[in-house]
């Protein structure tokens, strides 16, 4: 744990020792200036986002030309395209494009607690955004096929393309982005005014890949895996078939995970589950909080400076106080009631699950959403305690049910994926009604370094409390 520690505050200090902004003279941001048109030529590196109005597509830069009368000269990087009307269909990830746009730099936040964009795109190694008025602006330019690995990155994104297109051809709009949220990790589609009831009655959560969507295709992988091995009887007998169907998971979690956007929550849950599988195929587990934080080493180690990331702080820490104060929690409100009914026994463990896990991920995570948003849902818990059914046992499964039906293109994706949208249209009506009123919300100043310590000595030392009181 210590050695973990030390890593943390290490990977901080290089992060704002080194900064953002440190790049070679041939990268795009050293050769354009704000406001200045240029011509880019560059590959399409990520399935691109669409708005009502706009579309935004990342690019990995291999020449650019600032004046009409200059050459194109060879430069790096990656600059984000915004632009005006619909992408061309003919431009899938990994063709290469040439593009005619007007430089801008990205805005920082305008208030506390607002979104910093210039931060967020930052992190993903982009410093400028280049407008287009049109996609005609934007034509295919021949080059050769990408090299591995880049060639696998691009036809996964090209399938998370094929996906999105897929949801929005069946689903209305505000259905199709909420679904794009739960399935592929896209929010680009969700409108401001659907984004804001989820971020005030504290559900927003809901939409992020994590481990419930991880834990949810490993349950069903392996359930499906586990009965095909049992079918041979010589399977049964050179190998162990329960062993041999969790490692099998792992290439279908993976493929997941990265048709998800491998965004931090979705790489913590990939790696947690996967070192989950490989101590139990071993049969040495250790424990959970070990494990978080041998994802948590794992993740920084190939990108150190995800570590600002609320994304990533968020995630982690959510985990993390589900693993150590939820136990805690449990017991202190009686833990499972043997006396009752089975039916009555298990609507009072799911109802005390949701509240329990709930609850020890807000202790978790309440200073860092103060930190990064200056906003906390004071309905949190009422809010997942009504929608998280409907996500859970509705929306999600049928979701991810649908994936292999999409990629077969079978009528059956557009059956479950109607059937799945009555839980968000569920969802969204409770959402709405519990957001309508103003005091659901509060909003506080950024708190400073010493209180977050102090916020989480005291709940450091509450949990030894409740702990010793539960063994005594």
């Amino acid at each position: 744990m210590l050695a973990v520690l030390i890593f943390f505050l290490f990977g901080m200090y290089q992060g704002g020792l080194k900064g953002y902004h440190l790049v070679d003279q041939s990268h795009i941001v050293s050769a354009v200036e704000d406001g200045q048109n240029f011509v880019v030529v560059g590959t399409l590196a990520e399935k691109v986002s669409h708005t009502d109005k706009t579309s935004r597509a990342v690019i990995k830069v291999k020449y650019v030309k600032i004046r009409p009368d200059a050459a194109f000269t060879k430069s790096s990087g990656k600059i984000l395209l915004r632009v005006k009307g619909n992408w061309p269909k003919v431009i899938l990830p990994g063709h290469v494009l040439i593009a005619r746009a007007t430089v801008q730099y990205p805005s920082p936040a305008a208030a506390p607690g607002a979104f910093d964009y210039r931060r967020y795109l930052a992190r993903k190694k982009i410093y400028l955004i280049g407008l287009v008025n049109s996609p005609t602006l934007i034509q295919p330019f021949k080059a050769d096929p990408p090299d591995f690995p880049d060639s696998y990155v691009y036809r996964i994104e090209r399938l998370r393309a094929s996906v999105s297109d897929f949801i929005e051809l069946s689903l209305p709009p505000r259905n199709a982005a909420l679904y794009k949220a739960l399935v592929i990790g896209d929010r680009s589609s969700i409108s401001p005014e659907v984004m804001e009831t989820l971020k005030r009655t504290g559900i927003m959560h809901l939409w992020a890949i994590s481990g419930m969507h991880l834990g949810l295709l490993a349950i069903l992988s392996y359930s499906l895996l586990y009965w095909v091995l049992r079918r041979s009887e010589r399977l049964i007998q050179a190998v162990n078939v329960k062993k041999a169907a969790l490692l099998l998971t792992l290439p279908l979690l993976l493929f997941y995970a990265l048709l998800a956007g491998f965004n931090p929550p979705a790489a913590r849950a990939f790696v947690m589950t996967g070192l989950v599988i490989g101590t139990l195929c071993v049969e040495r587990f250790h424990s959970a909080i070990a494990i978080l934080c041998g994802a948590a080493f794992f993740i920084l180690l190939f990108d150190p400076l995800i570590i600002e990331s609320p994304s990533f702080q968020l995630s982690f820490m959510a985990v993390a106080a589900i693993v150590l104060v939820a136990p805690k929690l449990f017991s202190l409100l009686g833990g499972v009631d043997a006396g009752s009914e089975p039916a009555t026994t298990k609507i009072r463990n799911f109802t005390l699950s949701i509240v329990v896990l709930t609850l020890s991920a807000t202790l978790g995570t309440l200073p860092l959403l103060l930190f990064h948003f200056n906003r906390f849902s004071l309905i949190a818990l009422a809010s997942n305690l009504l929608i998280q059914p409907l996500i859970c046992f509705i929306s999600l499964p049928l979701g991810m049910l649908s994936l292999p039906f999409i990629f077969m293109d079978h009528p059956a994706a557009s059956w479950l994926l109607r059937y799945g949208a009555l839980g968000l249209d569920g969802s969204y009506s409770i959402a709405a009604f519990m957001s309508a009123p103003d005091w659901i919300e509060l909003w506080t100043a950024t708190p400073s370094l010493p209180l977050i310590v102090l916020y989480y000595a005291l709940l450091f030392f509450m949990w030894i409390v409740i702990a010793r009181a539960i063994l005594s």
